[in-house]
């Protein structure tokens, strides 16, 4: 078409847009793209992009996901591979809390789902910075990923102690760009 992208890539959007398919089949036609080498031709230019982790600003950083959702788990460990980050999901805060104060693992930043079981986030997240505070260790970053887009839903999760809020569905610039900030702010780039 005229911006430039695929056919096929239209015919997935549109079968999506027409009939609600799951996100899942999405990330499935990508990956079939991928496989096919599509991704990779000069007139897929915003393809090469996504693939290119030097221009990402992605590295060595390791990530903890934090998302009960299979499905948006899986899309949002895609984005990060892409990105160039390293990443560990878990299903809840009880086992980001696990992760974060019992594991051997280091995490430059955490993506916080906020409505989960068990523990949520915003609970998560208070007993990190405790923990963070009762150590003497420096705070992560924790960004707030959630469904809830209203200006008070952000406020919530600042005042709980999360650093950020990106707004679902995730888009890929913006969660460059809210990795690279959040790092860059902890000096952890």
């Amino acid at each position: 078409d005229e911006r430039g992208q695929p056919r096929e890539e239209l015919e997935v959007y549109a079968g999506v847009q027409r009939h609600g398919i799951q996100i899942l089949r999405w990330n499935d036609a990508l990956d079939r793209l991928e496989e096919a080498g599509r991704i990779e031709t000069p007139a897929n230019a915003h393809w090469i992009e996504l693939c290119d982790r030097e221009l990402q600003g992605g590295g060595t950083e390791r990530i903890l996901l934090v998302e009960d959702s299979p499905v948006n788990q899986r899309v949002t460990e895609l984005m990060l591979d892409k990105l160039g980050y390293a990443v560990d999901a878990v299903t809840n805060g009880r086992e980001a809390l696990d992760a974060v104060t019992t594991g051997t693992q280091h995490y430059a930043l955490i993506l916080m789902d906020c409505q989960m079981p068990e523990m949520d986030g915003f609970e998560a997240t208070r007993r990190i910075r405790a923990w963070e505070q009762a150590s003497g260790r420096p705070p992560v970053p924790i960004v707030a990923v959630t469904a809830d887009a209203f200006k008070e839903d952000e406020e919530h999760c600042l005042t709980a102690g999360m650093t950020a809020f990106l707004p679902k569905p995730l888009d890929m610039n913006r969660l460059r760009t809210v990795l690279a900030e959040r790092l860059r702010n902890s000096g952890r780039t």
